[in-house]
């Protein structure tokens, strides 16, 4: 039989199958495979050869170079093996197994003349025929015959050693065929053992991982054989984790005993499978004595090995793998805060820095994984945080990174991890790990800036409770002064406490900014924080604070309180005097001035409103049950109505008051606090509001908006906002855009002026101590003023000066201190032309602010006549500024308040039904005349011009509308004024400002509204659903602008 076997043919249907063997498709290759197996028992004709064939050709078939033949051929080798050695119904019966796996070798082993892929393609057949015996499990049974197992692991580690490249796959192999073996099989353990300590395999990487499988599960079994590989029961012995390093590693190195440790043939970027053993083993349950703790493990073999200092850059992109498997393994914090170690950290910063590094994408990676593992797992993103900043990170890692992760990992934790992390920032201001002042400061100042970029955070609000921790830090460090502890100086200074309560200005304003967190009065809680810690005397309050005030602060104080145990809602005047309360009562403990003033006149308010409701409650109870008495309550309601406007009246000039200021906290407290109240607006109160927009914005217009009496007072009043140019202080900083070609013009004849008075006050921050440094120009001219007027030299003693004094008399004294008057005031003269962009940006600042206020006016739901009364003022702002700031702003006004009053159609979006009314329609008609009074006023800029032109016609519609809509009577006297007094005073006069725009939108208008004036007799006084379009005029002139 044997002669004819090398030609012998099986039938067609077995050859068939081959083909389908080496399909790319998976499933194609399945069925081909159980084709095969059911073909070959279908045979009766020389099965013997047939079977014999197929077997030689799917050895054969492994070494193929193609991926999907050697996974083809390999199934149905696995199929066919396991027919042919099953004992129970076997293909054929006079094949040992000894002969299956000489035939694998033979029909392996590399011939003569062949390239190197193709010899790799033999021995990776080879692999494959082995594994596929393995893979029959018909060695494992309690028939098999240990030497069966003991001939496949012998050519395993044969191979393995022949092929360094292969002993990763080789050892794998070994380890899933121990994993299958039972720890009843001692003979298969034992061997296995053997021929482990036999091949030295159990000294390489491969090896290790095949131990730590039978460690796992055959550990009883090995304690009871006494088997022990290198004299250790487990590679991970205390004492064996400097050559497991090594081993690790797969650097060149020696054993304990001196002997060469296995390497491999090359380096691989895939990590090795032995790792996915080592995390099993440290993450199982079963308790294992006498091995290193994980700590000491990542120590040894991470920190020391694969980051040690000498390690090349293939050794630290395996443990920038192994950092990355860690992560996604461990759940426990104390773990992952060990897997942070110190050689570890430096390459990760080191590579993370600059873009040129060699493992720079390797360090985004781990970067990448550690912001996933904070979103997978909330509860690590504190650990992970502090990980990164302190110990063996850098609390400049963004910096010196360019990356963010504070506020990601902040995003990501849970409402415990955001608190944790808030602790961790606390403790970085306790103890800082700078030692001179100045970078003590600076380290305090970072952190306060973290939190509070964790009040602004985008991407997650954060909870009530970690809010109401960092407004206690701020409160704490910024208004306390800190008493130093035994082992550590705590003290901090003057800087750092400003910083701590600007930053807490700035902490409120956002805060008030959040729609998600305005439910509590924040500044509120900020103020009760105070109160609770002046209670307790735990630190001393950094205000020095008069008896004189201690009353009236306590008085607030006790307001405060009884406000906020009401749980005041948003919108409530609860909720806006809580606002005002606190706010005034931070700003006397941040030493503002006017802070006890503005106090008092809010008591005022308060007690007035707070008066008057309780009056109007008891007026209310009494007529209940009265009748005939409408009338006067009727008249006891007007009463306290106008008791309201006068309170209402101080109200809004307090609201001007900060305004005024530049800070953005005062702002956004002013919009809210005005929000409660802007329904109830009186006549009086809202020209207060409309007072400043008819102000100039020159330093006059200052000195009247803020009542400054002199130049040097309006001086220090531009110093100080420039004071604090700090990125998180609460002063809101505005450009200023000048426009104004006048503004220009005396900018520039005073130039020569200017320089002429200008000092050089940039070097007035130098040191004093510096007494060696040259003087400047300045400094000199001022020296040598002084020598003159005191009749001295630059070189004359002290002693001459000494007596040069007890000479004068008192003639000269007065002499002398005219000349140095005149000196001094020469020094300080202000640059006029800094001084003028100070004051108009001071008033520009508080004009947009106050427009800021009408705008939310004139949304709400207040008196339509009253309303109207804005127009005017803001048209002629329009007109008169130079400020694009005020001019779109007070557009906006306009424009609000002429869609306030609307209510969009379902059919067509352009139109809408007006549904407001005048109570006055005659006073509206005034304004309306007054609208075009304004329109004809000339203009210095044609974009200037065209956008008042724009809102003049808006608000001139506006008007109209709604008059007509109440009485069909008023169309005669609108169109009476839009064409024989306004078209007429635009036809015959040249100056006239007014723009044709104005008509044609008018035109427009009236065109859309002609069915529904028809539909009603005029002078009827019924009222006509007036309908209308914005008119194409009015969207072609906006499509020109832009």
């Amino acid at each position: 039989m044997a002669p004819n076997t090398t030609h012998f043919l099986p039938a067609p249907e077995v050859r068939k199958q081959f083909s389908g063997l080496s399909k790319d498709d998976e499933n194609e290759r399945l069925e081909a495979a159980k084709g095969l197996n059911l073909a070959l028992r279908s045979v009766t004709e020389n099965r013997d050869e047939t079977v014999k064939y197929c077997l030689t050709r799917l050895i054969k078939g492994l070494t193929s170079a193609n991926d999907s033949s050697r996974l083809g051929f390999s199934l149905a080798l696995v199929e066919l093996l396991y027919s042919l050695l099953d004992p129970k119904d076997p293909l054929l019966t006079n094949l040992p197994f000894r002969s299956v796996v000489q035939l694998i070798v033979e029909h392996t082993e590399p011939t003569g003349g062949l390239s190197k892929s193709e010899e790799r393609g033999f021995y990776f057949g080879r692999l494959f025929g082995l594994k596929a015996i393995i893979e029959t499990e018909l060695l494992f049974t309690k028939e098999s015959d240990v030497s069966n197992w003991q001939s496949v692991l012998t050519q395993l580690a044969v191979l393995a050693q022949k092929k360094p490249w292969l002993r990763e796959s080789c050892c794998l192999v070994i380890r899933n065929a121990v994993l299958t073996m039972e720890s009843s099989q001692k003979e298969l353990i034992k061997a296995t053992c053997d021929e482990l300590e036999k091949s030295g395999l159990v000294k390489s990487s491969d090896g290790i991982g095949i131990w730590i499988a039978l460690l796992q599960k055959h550990k009883e079994t090995l304690e009871k054989l006494n088997i022990r590989f290198q004299k250790r029961s487990s590679p991970f012995e205390k004492a064996y984790l400097q050559t497991l390093a090594k081993l690790l590693k797969e650097s060149e190195g020696k054993d304990e005993d001196g002997e060469k440790l296995a390497q491999k043939g090359s380096w691989n970027a895939r990590l090795p499978w032995v790792w996915d053993a080592i995390f099993e083993f440290y993450t199982s349950s079963v308790v294992q004595k006498d091995v290193a703790s994980f700590p000491e493990f990542w120590q040894a073999v991470i920190n020391d090995g694969l980051f040690s200092n000498g390690s090349s850059d293939e050794r630290k992109f395996w443990g920038f793998l192994v950092f990355n498997k860690a992560i996604s393994t461990f759940e426990n914090k104390n773990t992952i805060s060990i897997l942070f170690s110190s050689n570890l950290m430096k390459c990760f910063i080191n590579q993370l820095s600059s873009p040129e590094r060699y493992l720079h994408k390797a360090s985004q990676k781990s970067l990448r994984v550690i912001k996933s593992k904070a979103e997978s797992s909330p509860a690590t993103a504190s650990t992970l945080l502090s990980c990164l900043l302190s110990h063996n990170g850098s609390p400049n890692f963004e910096s010196v990174t360019k990356t963010k992760v504070i506020e990601p990992l902040f995003s990501s934790a849970d409402e415990q991890g955001q608190l944790e992390i808030v602790q961790f920032f606390k403790s970085l201001i306790l103890q800082p790990a700078a030692e001179d002042p100045k970078s003590i400061e600076k380290s305090r100042q970072w952190a306060a800036d973290q939190l509070l970029s964790m009040i602004r955070s985008s991407k997650a609000a954060p909870k009530s409770s970690c809010i109401s921790e960092i407004v206690n830090i701020f409160v704490e460090y910024g208004h306390f002064n800190i008493k130093p502890s035994l082992s550590t100086d705590l003290t901090f200074s003057a800087t750092t406490q400003a910083t701590f309560r600007t930053r807490l200005s700035s902490c409120l304003s956002e805060l008030l900014q959040n729609p998600e967190l305005k439910s509590t009065v924040w500044p509120a809680k900020a103020i009760l924080l105070i109160k609770q810690k002046r209670e307790e005397s735990v630190d001393d309050f950094a205000t020095t604070v008069d008896e004189s005030i201690e009353e009236e602060i306590e008085k607030v104080f006790n307001i405060v309180s009884k406000l906020d145990k009401k749980t005041p809602t948003l919108g409530s005047r609860r909720y806006a005097f809580a606002l005002m309360y606190s706010l005034l009562l931070l700003q006397l403990f941040n030493g503002e001035p006017d802070a006890m003033d503005m106090l008092q006149d809010l008591h005022i308010v308060f007690e007035k409103i707070g008066k008057e409701r309780k009056e109007k409650e008891k007026k209310k109870e009494k007529h209940r049950h009265k009748r005939h008495k409408h009338d006067s309550e009727e008249h006891d309601h007007e009463e306290g109505d106008e008791g309201e406007q006068d309170s209402l009246e101080i109200l809004i000039e307090l609201l001007l008051g900060f305004l005024a200021k530049p800070s953005v906290l005062a702002k956004k407290m002013s919009q809210t606090v005005f929000k409660s109240f802007a329904d109830s607006l009186s006549a009086s109160a809202l020209d207060s509001l409309l007072r400043p927009l008819a102000v100039d914005e020159t330093q006059e217009g200052q000195r009247e908006l803020f009542d400054i009496e002199d130049e040097d007072e309006l001086m220090n009043d531009a110093d100080s906002s420039d004071s604090d140019n700090e990125e998180d202080s609460d002063v809101e900083i505005i450009d200023v855009e000048e426009d104004s070609a006048e503004e220009d013009e005396e900018d520039n004849e005073d130039e020569d002026d200017d320089d002429s008075e200008s000092s050089d006050d940039s070097d007035g921050n130098d040191d004093d101590d510096d007494d060696d440094e040259p003087l400047d120009e300045e400094t000199r001219k001022l020296h040598a003023a002084l020598a003159e007027a005191l009749g001295t030299s630059k070189d004359t003693n002290a002693s001459d000066a000494s007596d040069s004094d007890e000479s004068m008399d008192d003639d000269q004294m007065l002499l002398v201190d005219e000349q140095l008057s005149k000196i001094f005031k020469h020094r300080k003269a202000p640059n006029k032309r800094q001084q003028r962009a100070s004051a108009k940006e001071s008033v520009v600042n508080f004009k947009n602010r106050v427009l800021e206020l009408l705008e939310i006016y004139v949304k709400g739901d207040g008196n339509c006549d009253e309303k109207i009364r804005v127009i005017v003022p803001c048209l002629e702002a329009m007109r008169k500024t130079g400020n694009a700031s005020v001019r779109g702003n007070a557009h906006n006004v306009l424009k609000s308040l002429t869609q306030s009053n609307k209510k969009k159609s379902p059919k067509d979006k352009e139109d809408d039904t007006t549904v407001a009314t005048f109570t006055i329609p005659s006073s509206a008609f005034e304004i309306l005349e007054q609208i075009h009074q304004e329109s004809s006023q000339t203009h210095h800029q044609p974009q200037q011009s065209r956008e008042h032109a724009a809102s003049c016609s808006h608000c001139s519609l506006y008007i109209s509308r709604i008059l007509v809509a109440s009485d069909k009577s008023w169309i005669e006297r609108i169109t009476e004024l839009y064409f024989t007094k306004t078209m007429v005073n635009w036809m015959t006069n040249a100056k006239c400002g007014t723009q044709p725009a104005l008509f044609t939108d008018f035109v427009t208008w009236a065109g859309t509204i002609r069915k529904s004036l028809a539909a009603v007799p005029i002078n009827s006084g019924e009222k006509v659903e007036i309908t209308g379009k914005s008119g194409k005029s009015d969207k072609k002139r906006k499509r020109k602008n832009t």
